[in-house]
């Protein structure tokens, strides 16, 4: 594919990923919400941010050995490419400090192929036998402006009764500030951050 067509570039995906070893919790914690899934085009890239963005957000921080046994005791090691690759990702990334940049530059190619997928649709529609009135409402509709499925954060050994108040979110700060130990049933609460702090992406992930 020429270059000038790429949706994805491996060394940026990598370079966050391995980018979340070496930052401070907090720092992991905001790089693990202002990402989805979706923003690595790479199978493996997803697997692994996936289980990192869980690991945090249950207040475990990143290492090799956590992240490595997280995805043994899911099943997805191999998927991950492996202990090798994991290692990998760790020693190729030139500078933590620049998570940022990465992210920006992963969003960017998340657009990119958004705008792939929805001219694919437009083609479709123009090329299948359907009203001109359907193309013209699917057209003049615009692309829309999230086309990613945001996966769910999985919670894991969490059972709840009817008895239970609460659902614990696995992050310390999140439990002490409810006043009920986690996601407080019935209760209103309000994510504040930065621009790009990843706010949507959490009370998603929280709504989900």
């Amino acid at each position: 594919m020429n270059s000038e067509y790429q949706l994805w570039k491996e060394d940026v995906e990598m370079s966050f990923l391995g980018s979340l070893y070496l930052l401070e919790a907090e720092e992991a914690g905001s790089a693990a919400e202002a990402a989805v899934p979706d923003d690595f085009w790479k199978p493996a890239h997803q697997i692994i941010f996936s289980t990192m963005r869980l690991l945090v957000m249950r207040g475990i921080p990143l290492d090799l050995v956590t992240v490595k046994n997280e995805l043994l005791d899911d099943g997805n090691l191999e998927k991950a490419g492996g202990i090798g690759y994991l290692m990998q990702l760790g020693e190729t990334v030139p500078s933590a400090k620049n998570w940022e940049a990465y992210l920006e530059i992963l969003k960017q190619y998340t657009y990119r192929r958004r705008c792939e997928k929805y001219a694919k649709q437009i083609l479709s529609l123009a090329f299948d036998d359907c009203e001109n009135s359907e193309i013209e409402t699917y057209v003049e509709g615009g692309l829309p402006k999230s086309t990613r499925d945001l996966s769910p954060i999985l919670f894991k050994d969490v059972e709840m009764t009817e008895s239970d108040t609460a659902v614990p979110s696995h992050s310390p700060f999140v439990n002490a500030i409810s006043g009920g130990g986690g996601y407080v049933k019935g209760q209103v609460s309000v994510v504040a951050a930065g621009t790009k702090g990843g706010k949507t992406a959490w009370m998603s992930n929280s709504a989900l």
